[in-house]
């Protein structure tokens, strides 16, 4: 074990310090652990912070009569804070086999060591006390972390990825996220083992990718998915390699949506698979029926982006018309800056919808069947022909009027 003195304290705000204090003044210590410990040694501002314990649980729950034990067969309690908001406590433990390659069969209190053993990777296990104001280390994580630059699995890492096929996903955005190298041992076992990635739930591979995929990291990670065939042994083999490789991270989507994300991640299903195979990655991933159609929508709109300067002027203002098409655009870009460079078609579009918006407020002729009706016309499958045509006219500006659109018809139709 390693105990270091911390130069740059993590800031712990005065309601927790306070809850805290009760264990310290009974002998307990109370410490930070994971992903606010290793951001912070980078010099990156901790999120949530993940505490843990040495105290039993029956004391803890004397201790914190208003605790909430929300998972107490793990030892985990929501204790409120004064002035609002809730600390997370959990105790040190140690965990039994896993036999559904998610949850441990049993689970009891455990030492520090224990608990730091029982992690997925070491840059994860380290510990901070904020009462000595110390970074507690069991497993080399410091090491890893800030000197070697690498990203490697505790103890046996197949045994790590058995447990939980869903660290095979965590392992590459971590990766990708603190450009760290992933150990040679480490990297032999996650290949050895994607076939576990079948186990796993469509909403835990949806918000590991969304976490993925949705930082300035998201390219690097999007290609480490495809290279290493993650993506197929998730979805199938319609997504053995990406349509486009996603080298420059300058043009990711950060920030991005869940929408605009997937429909970069999945945009090869356009030409590969078609309708069916985005149907079957929305099934995998439990996607809500509203995100499903417009990432169908999306993606499929994609290879048409070539074609926008031989597009006729009543199918580009359809176009961007649509529901959401600026917020379309970025993909378009990000997808064609990859592709080819060349994100004149988004330029153009983005001046249509510009054009598009500007005329909103003037009023536009609404030719529908009953006009087609009043003119003699009987309602059938000619129907939809005729007024696709009238649109058509409108939208480019040949008719202006009702009484245009009913002389065209006449003209046009009138001895169908």
């Amino acid at each position: 074990m390693k105990s270091i003195p911390i130069e740059h304290p993590i800031p712990v705000d005065g309601p927790s310090r306070k809850l805290l204090k009760r264990l310290w003044d009974k002998g307990y210590v109370s410490w930070v652990v994971g992903g606010a410990v290793r951001d912070h040694l980078l010099g990156l501002a901790p999120k949530d912070l993940d505490w843990v314990t040495d105290c039993p649980t029956d004391v803890l729950e004397s201790v914190f009569p208003e605790a909430l034990p929300v998972g107490r067969n793990f030892g985990v309690f929501l204790i409120p804070k004064e002035g609002g908001g809730v600390l997370e406590l959990a105790t040190f433990r140690k965990d039994g086999p896993y036999l559904d390659h998610r949850h441990p069969v049993s689970v009891a209190i455990g030492t520090a060591e224990e608990d730091a053993l029982r992690r997925d990777f070491s840059i994860n296990a380290i510990y901070y006390d904020p009462k000595t104001q110390r970074i507690i280390d069991y497993v080399g994580g410091i090491e890893d972390l800030l000197h070697h630059k690498v990203l490697r699995a505790i103890g046996s890492p197949e045994a790590r990825f058995q447990e939980d096929a869903l660290r095979i996903l965590r392992a590459i955005r971590f990766s990708a996220k603190l450009n760290l190298r992933i150990e040679e041992r480490t990297m032999r076992d996650l290949t050895h083992s994607l076939k576990l990635l079948k186990k796993l739930s469509g909403e835990r591979i949806r918000e590991e990718l969304l976490k993925a995929l949705g930082s300035k990291q998201g390219a690097l990670a999007c290609r480490k998915y495809f290279e290493l065939g993650i993506v197929a042994h998730l979805f199938g083999p319609d997504l053995t390699s990406p349509e486009v490789a996603f080298t420059d991270a300058e043009v990711w989507l950060e920030s991005a949506d869940e929408v605009q994300i997937f429909s970069l991640f999945f945009s090869s299903l356009a030409r590969k698979g078609g309708l069916s195979a985005i149907q079957s990655v929305s099934d995998r991933m439990k996607l809500s029926r509203s995100v499903a159609q417009k990432l169908s929508q999306w993606v499929m709109s994609l290879p048409k982006l070539v074609e926008v300067f031989e597009m006729r002027t009543s199918n580009l203002i359809r176009w961007v018309r649509e529901d959401d098409f600026e917020r379309f655009l970025p993909v378009a870009k990000s997808f064609l800056h990859q592709a080819s460079g060349d994100v004149m078609p988004v330029q153009f579009l983005s001046a249509v919808l510009t054009q598009e918006k500007s005329q909103a407020s003037k009023p536009r002729i609404d030719f529908k069947g009953e006009d087609l009706v009043s003119l003699g016309f009987q309602p059938g499958p000619l129907f939809k022909d005729i007024l696709t045509v009238i649109e058509d006219q409108i939208l480019e500006g040949k008719i202006c009027t009702k009484d245009e659109a009913y002389d065209f018809v006449m003209r046009t139709f009138g001895d169908s």
